[in-house]
This record gives C-alpha cells, sequence and structure tokens, in this order.
C-alpha cells in the first residue's frame, strides 16, 4: 500500500521508537530479573547473616557500603525510570499523532460538507437562471 493516508505519521512515529531503541537501551527481561533477585538475596543477606533490622530496609541503611541491596535497588529504580520515561516519549508522540490526524479527518469532513453544499447551489443556481429564461430541465415539472 503505497498511498496510505497519513505516511509522514507513522514513519515519524517508527524513526522515534527506533531512535529510542538505539539510543538507550533498556535492560532485558532476563537481565532485570537477575537484578532483582540479586537485591533480595542481598537483603536476604543484610537481615540474616550481617544481623540487620527491618527498620534498615525501611531507611534504606546497608551495611555492605553501595555492594549491598540498596546499590541494586537503585539499580531497579534507574531500570524503571528509564522504561517509563521512554513509555511516556512513545505515549506523547501516539498522543500528537493522534491529535494531527484527528485534526486533519475534520478537516476533510468539513470540506466534504462545504463541498457537497456548493455543489447543491450550484445546481440550484442553474436551475434558477434556466427557469428565469424560460428554458426546461429535467426534474423541474416532475408529475406527482
Amino acid at each position: 500500500m503505497k498511498n496510505r493516508p497519513f505516511q509522514n505519521l507513522s514513519d515519524r512515529y517508527i524513526s522515534k521508537v527506533q531512535t529510542i531503541r538505539t539510543l538507550s537501551k533498556p535492560k532485558e527481561p532476563d537481565e532485570f530479573n537477575s537484578l532483582t533477585k540479586t537485591m533480595l538475596n542481598n537483603i536476604h543477606t543484610h537481615l540474616d547473616y550481617h544481623k540487620g533490622d527491618i527498620k534498615d530496609i525501611k531507611d534504606q541503611k546497608d551495611n555492605q557500603n553501595n555492594n549491598g541491596w540498596v546499590a541494586n535497588l537503585g539499580e531497579v529504580r534507574q531500570s524503571y525510570k528509564r522504561i517509563h520515561n521512554l513509555a511516556q516519549e512513545l505515549l506523547d508522540e501516539e498522543k500528537a499523532i493522534n491529535r494531527i490526524e484527528r485534526k486533519a479527518h475534520f478537516r476533510a469532513l468539513l470540506f466534504r460538507f462545504l463541498t457537497t453544499i456548493f455543489i447543491g447551489f450550484g445546481v440550484m443556481l442553474v436551475y434558477f437562471t434556466a427557469q428565469h429564461f424560460g428554458i426546461n430541465m429535467p426534474l423541474l415539472k416532475v408529475s406527482a
């Protein structure tokens, strides 16, 4: 389908997706799962072996100095934030495209409506002129 409507908008959306994929690639699902498992194991280690307390987790205190679960939690948050921002960019782009398409559809509808009215007025003008000059037109005197 070579002549599809609004091809430039869909091409713009596709290029945005490709740009996002090349610039900031989010973590793979296995890598993300591994990261969360590591974080949970580090929390378990913090609580069991290092005699940590639940309050430490609430206050995000870690006794391993940036090698424990707090660092993992930061990575999880950073990964989620990156995914959220990318999804938001795509949604914003899609909303803009939908808004542009809606305006174009409304413009096309208005154009069709006005064209129909002007054609109707043109036909009525031709019939009025023909009647004025006494020219018989089809449908002018339709029998009932």
